[in-house]
């Protein structure tokens, strides 16, 4: 086998302290092991391992002080393996992984950062949608193949993010403040006046998105029954009742779009029609879970959303401010927000209580409605429970009957959404409620202190 020589492959990469001094049992030097080097770069730490190995340190404490393995270590040190070669074999082209890449980066910078147990789940998508089969049974890549990608893509990197909110009590000012620090840093970024945009005359601009779930017999999931005088009343859960999810948008001059209705199944459902309700005054789909899914809101975007601008010729670019805890986004999607100037931003986890206008003025004033309007459209038939398909009658009826519009306002306002106000949302009284719910105390979370 013909001697390598690896000096001329590990420029600048030694990694290893090398003193003259005392002699010790790797020769007339005296080699000082350093700490584990985690290098983003795979290469360059097997280029280190080998520069030591070189300058005498044994060929497992070259491979532990590098965090690679010995016997790759020994491979490049016999040849078997040349080092200039990619290390995997990539089952998508680059142009796919490049694709994969900006929308964890994308996703990131709209403040929904992806895991890496989501990964598999993107490739296995776009995989699929090739009718492409690469990895055993169900096309799901593994975890080796996800490190494999990392390394291909030094980019990327794991970060354990700040623990914002576990709990809706437990939600903090700096929470807020970030939120709103990063939107402002959003908008900047387009070369975006903060403050114009984000003022009363650019209303019809900024918006907000939301799925919400409601019982079709207008009931809250637990209800009063008659029982005997003097004994408590017996509270019977709502579990199994048939629900409808909505996914709601409206803009901050208090207009509302066609509201999305999500139906379990494999089919949307055919809806009754009433001489008060427009074919087109909302839109129908259907998934396994009966929730808004990521292709279901790729429709909703490009169907309703897209559509409405382009119809009330609204100027562009656009904000859309989504619930980060539940709204699915695929490259598509991201993709196409980009290309029609839709931007996108999602609000903290568990903070649609205090920080999602629909949750703070919308929701409950609207189901107050539809329960009027589910009395007056299905009273006469009060003893029977409503089916599905005259659902969206009841809800049309209950939007088209209820003061929507300055509930809308009032949302956007008192959010500090529109006009753009930080410090609109007050704490307290969020924080009085929880303790009235809860017995225990409810405070600001503050950092793990340690004592000697």
């Amino acid at each position: 086998m013909a001697e390598h020589t690896w000096t001329s492959l590990l420029e600048g990469s030694g990694g290893v302290k090398v003193e003259e001094g005392e002699p010790d049992t790797l020769g007339e030097s005296k080699v000082v092991l350093p700490e584990k080097l985690f290098v983003q770069d795979w290469r360059e730490r097997v280029r280190g391992a080998l520069k030591a190995v070189e300058k005498g340190m044994s060929l497992r404490q070259a491979a532990s002080a590098h965090s690679v393995g010995r016997s790759t270590v020994s491979k490049y040190l016999r040849g078997a393996v040349d080092i200039s070669l990619p290390r995997s074999r990539a089952c998508l082209s680059p142009d796919i992984e490049r694709g994969i890449v900006d929308w964890c980066l994308e996703m990131a910078r709209i403040g929904h950062p992806q895991t890496k147990k989501s990964l598999p789940l993107v490739v296995q998508r776009i995989l699929n949608k090739k009718k492409k089969k690469v990895f055993g049974k169900n096309n799901l890549p593994s975890h080796g193949w996800v490190c494999r990608f990392m390394g291909r893509h030094p980019e990327l990197s794991n970060r354990i993010p700040e623990n914002q909110v576990r709990l809706k009590g437990t939600i903090t000012p700096k929470t807020i403040s970030t939120f709103f620090k990063n939107l402002q840093a959003l908008l900047v970024a387009e070369d975006i006046n903060v403050s114009e945009f984000l003022s009363p005359d650019n209303a019809s601009r900024v918006f907000v998105c939301d799925e919400t779930g409601i019982f079709v017999s207008a009931q809250d999931g637990a209800f009063d029954v008659l029982v005997k005088k003097h004994v408590q009343s017996t509270i019977l859960s709502g579990e199994g009742k048939p629900m409808v999810s909505v996914l709601c948008c409206a803009s901050a001059d208090g207009s509302l779009m066609r509201p999305f209705i999500v139906n379990k199944g494999k089919t949307p459902m055919v809806y009754g029609k009433h001489q008060d309700l427009e074919a087109d005054s909302y839109r129908a789909g259907c998934s396994d879970s009966g929730s808004v899914t990521a292709d279901l809101f790729d429709d909703w975007l490009g169907n309703v959303f897209e559509k409405e601008l382009v119809k009330k010729n609204i100027e562009k670019p656009v904000l859309l401010i989504l619930d980060g805890h539940s709204t699915p986004l695929n490259m598509e999607t991201l993709r196409f927000a980009r290309d029609k100037k839709i931007l996108m931003y999602c609000l903290p986890p568990h903070s649609s209580h205090i920080m999602q206008p629909f949750h703070v003025s919308v929701f409950r004033p609207l189901m107050a409605e539809y329960r009027k309007a589910y009395n007056e459209v299905w009273g006469e038939f009060a003893a029977n429970e409503m089916p599905k398909k005259y659902f969206p009658i009841v809800l049309m009826k209950a939007i088209k009957e209820g003061n929507i519009i300055e509930n809308i306002k009032s949302g956007f306002r008192t959010t500090g959404l529109v006009p753009f106000n930080p410090n609109a949302i007050k704490l307290s009284r969020f924080i009085k409620a929880a303790k009235q719910e809860n017995p225990s105390p409810v405070h600001f979370r503050r950092p793990l202190q340690l004592h000697q």
